[in-house]
């Protein structure tokens, strides 16, 4: 075993897992050598997945039968046969009813919470030798580039399930985004305090508001919580962490919506309701509704992760093109650094059932995504990842593996390309992304706009790299699957959160409801939950 492999594969791993099952011997396919070698005879796999509708096809094809299928079969002799297909809406209900059914497929990508019960009951099959013998170098050097997703997978130090790892510490960051035209209009600096984020806000509603088209300061939708117009990053700015596991001063894992800093967030925000910098009815905006207010131009001001570009933001790009909300590093309420909350970020795992006889087929096709996506030629990349006409080819693959360095790497070689106006030294990944940058830098074409404000000079990353650079990140302390008491528990926890952080900040009840929640969120489960979580990631 590679030296890498077996440092990794010592990793600690969480109290939850108990003694993985052996495999018994099965009849199986002879394994070709090396990290692409061919079966021959095919092998026949059965998968399972979630496509979404926009996902876009070449003419003739699909998710059962396109480029990488065809690519899987004629490079490594493996044929790839979904059981089902479902959009991600539905995935977890079809994987609850899959496992319930006993017929799970031969290879697949399971939900973290799943994995844990297939593990405990002996369903999966140990990926340790085949991860050994059949990983190329590239595979391996993406999974050590993230030792503690990797190490997630593994239960008594055999390997039951691959984290497909993640696009970066960057990618998982979040900013403030305001309208920069509304910015120059009314000569306002961009934002040094959350205070000064208010008064923008105030100047924005007196500016534009107009009979019968009133706007307000800031992006709210119901759920609090999420990717676009939501609370965590304003929160971040008063030092509070809803929803997210952190220690206390004494080493100890707390819930981040119980703390105190959290009291003084909701006071803030209640009080920002009562002047109009939330709208009156965000109680009943779904993230649809909010962003509908972004992109009509009845708000300036969004607090939302750095992929905003992409969506909602684009589309009143697309609209008027110099109607631009701009990333900026989300100001801090005091003189402490505002620390960004970052969550785990393996959400899912690559396993195989544990009859399947040729385990070792899963890691060769991962061995073939992390060729084509990070290290193969110019015209391998633009069939397997770019795609040209069909963008995003890259998800019609029956395995998607990440590797965390790739983004940073590739911001910093787009970004001076597109300072400079040299794109002579970019990589085959790099020059696609430059050229698709290009597109709203030079043209004001809206595919363009997107990339560019996410790896563009002022984009989100260049806003979010010296809080990276300081390592200002507030990773949760939840860093494997959910534990039992927080899967029974979680659904009455998170609505009674809800439930009372909105009526404080609407003012339906005063801030002392936040003292009532805490004692109501510890004897509703919680403490079992902080308990059992301290038990398994504290050391």
């Amino acid at each position: 075993v590679l030296v890498g492999v077996a440092l990794i594969l010592q990793l600690p791993y969480p109290a939850w897992a108990g003694a993985a099952t052996e495999a018994p011997s099965a009849a199986r396919t002879a394994v070709p050598e090396g990290p692409f070698g061919r079966y021959d005879p095919a092998i026949t796999i059965r998968s399972a997945r979630a496509n979404t509708t926009l996902t876009r096809y070449a003419p003739g094809d699909d998710v059962h039968n396109n480029v990488w299928t065809r690519e899987v079969a004629d490079r490594l002799g493996i044929v790839v046969k979904y059981d089902w297909v479902v959009e991600p809406t539905v995935f977890h209900e079809k994987w609850n009813l899959t496992v319930a059914s006993g017929d799970l497929p031969d290879y697949f990508r399971v939900p973290a919470t799943l994995y844990r019960q297939l593990v405990e009951t002996g369903q999966l099959a140990d990926l340790t030798d085949a991860y050994a013998l059949y990983s190329s170098p590239e595979l391996r050097a993406a999974n050590e580039a993230f030792p503690e997703g990797f190490a997630s997978g593994m239960v008594d130090g055999k390997l039951m399930g691959m984290a497909p790892g993640h696009y970066g510490w960057l990618s998982q960051g979040s900013n403030i985004w305001i309208r920069s035209d509304w910015l120059r209009k009314y000569n306002l600096e961009p934002p040094k305090t959350i205070w000064d984020v208010e008064r923008i806000a105030l100047a924005f509603m007196q500016g534009e508001s107009k009979p019968g088209a009133e706007v307000h300061g800031i992006a709210l939708n119901r759920v609090l919580y999420g990717s676009v117009s939501h609370i965590v990053p304003l929160a971040n700015a008063f030092h509070a962490y809803p929803g997210s596991w952190i220690r206390d001063p004494q080493g100890n894992i707390v819930y981040g919506s119980i703390q105190p800093e959290m009291r003084e967030f909701l006071r803030v925000v209640a009080d920002w309701y009562k002047k109009g910098i939330i709208h009156r009815e965000f109680g009943v905006k779904d993230v649809n509704a909010a962003n509908a207010d972004l992109v009509s131009g009845r708000v300036g001001i969004m607090f939302g992760v750095q992929w905003a570009g992409w969506w909602p933001l684009n589309e009143l790009a697309g609209k008027d093109p110099n109607a631009v909300f701009q990333p900026y590093a989300v100001p801090s309420s005091d003189d402490k650094p505002v620390r960004i909350q970052v969550n785990w970020p393996v959400y899912d795992y690559h396993v195989v059932r544990k009859d399947y006889p040729n385990p070792e087929a899963m890691i060769k096709m991962a061995n073939l995504y992390v060729k084509y996506q990070f290290h193969g030629t110019e015209e391998e990349f633009r069939k397997f990842s770019d795609g040209g006409d069909y963008p995003v080819v890259r998800e019609q693959a029956p395995i998607e593996v990440y590797d965390p360095r790739r983004e940073e790497q590739t911001f910093a070689a787009v970004n001076s390309a597109l300072r400079t106006g040299d794109a002579s030294r970019l990589d085959v990944t790099s020059l696609a992304f430059y050229e698709n940058a290009r597109l709203w830098q030079q043209n004001r074409d809206v595919s363009g706009f997107g990339r560019f404000m996410q790896m563009g000079p002022g984009g989100s990353y260049e806003t979010l790299l010296p809080a990276y650079n300081g390592d200002l990140w507030q990773l949760t302390e939840l860093r494997g699957p959910d534990t039992p008491a927080l899967i029974r528990n979680r659904s009455v926890l998170a609505t009674l959160e809800t439930d009372v952080f909105t009526k404080i900040i609407m003012g339906t009840v005063g801030i002392g409801a936040f003292d009532q929640f805490v004692r109501d969120w510890k004897a509703a489960g919680g403490d079992a939950v902080t308990a059992e979580i301290n038990q398994t990631f504290k050391r």
